[in-house]
């Protein structure tokens, strides 16, 4: 018996097709960036607005990329020359510390011997875990600190704190709810506790800045001539005297 090999029909190509030209490198290049940067609007946008879910959601992937193990600086090894920790330290003394989307907790890890406790909130259970294993490996930081998941917006904090830290962490919200987040945690501050807050660029968050200065004593204003880092000490009883450090 003779098999013949049935030869497949091929399709005739449409008009559109015969005149389309081949995408260029650069073509692609060019799509593929307009996606990712409209990506990273759409996780922006959940970030400022999203609920507590969608929030951690994008947060948690962007720890899992790797995105933020740049701000990783728990290790004992590492050299840190952030000024945000020696001034936290300062105000600290031998108090207590609260740091509203920590991260890793870096702070944590070094503001000092001081200071009593120590207790970080992020909204990344990836990034906590990360700080809790840290911890783990330095035996006076695991006795003295302490770390939760949380949303900044719902988390209710035990006792009060010499020092509320917000580092980097205030201008991922809309003004209207930075006031808010604020005025929650007023009320866990010592009657002469501070509320220090860190913006990674001064000029480009200056708006954050001005609303600061506008609705708090801001006792302690410091720039660094090597960065546009500015961290500014609010005092929201106002009994502290005001001063600049550059």
């Amino acid at each position: 018996m003779t098999v013949t090999k049935k030869e497949s029909a091929s399709k005739p190509m449409t008009t559109l097709e015969q005149n389309a030209t081949p995408m260029s490198k650069l073509q692609r290049i060019f799509l593929q960036s307009k996606a990712s940067v409209a990506v990273r609007g759409i996780m922006a946008l959940v970030k400022r607005f999203g609920t507590s879910s969608t929030r951690q959601k994008v947060w948690n992937s962007e720890y899992a990329q790797g995105k933020w193990d740049y701000t990783d600086k728990t290790g004992s090894e590492t050299e840190v020359v952030d000024p945000v920790y020696a001034i936290v330290a300062r105000y600290t003394g031998r108090g207590r510390v609260l740091d509203l989307g920590c991260g890793f907790g870096s702070a944590g890890f070094h503001i000092g011997d001081d200071y009593s406790e120590y207790v970080g909130v992020d909204v990344s259970d990836i990034a906590i875990r990360g700080a809790i294993e840290a911890a783990k490996k330095d035996a006076s930081k695991a006795q003295k600190n302490a770390f939760f998941v949380g949303d900044i917006e719902k988390y209710i904090p035990q006792g009060a704190f010499e020092v509320i830290l917000f580092c980097d962490s205030l201008y991922y919200f809309p003004s209207y709810q930075i006031l808010k987040i604020l005025a929650r945690y007023v009320p866990f501050l010592t009657p002469k506790g501070v509320l220090i807050v860190r913006l990674c660029d001064g000029e480009k968050h200056k708006e954050v800045a001005g609303l600061l200065e506008k609705t708090h004593q801001i006792v302690e204003r410091s720039t660094s001539v090597e960065t546009s880092t500015l961290i500014l000490v609010c005092a929201p009883h106002g009994k502290m005297a005001a001063k600049t450090a550059v």
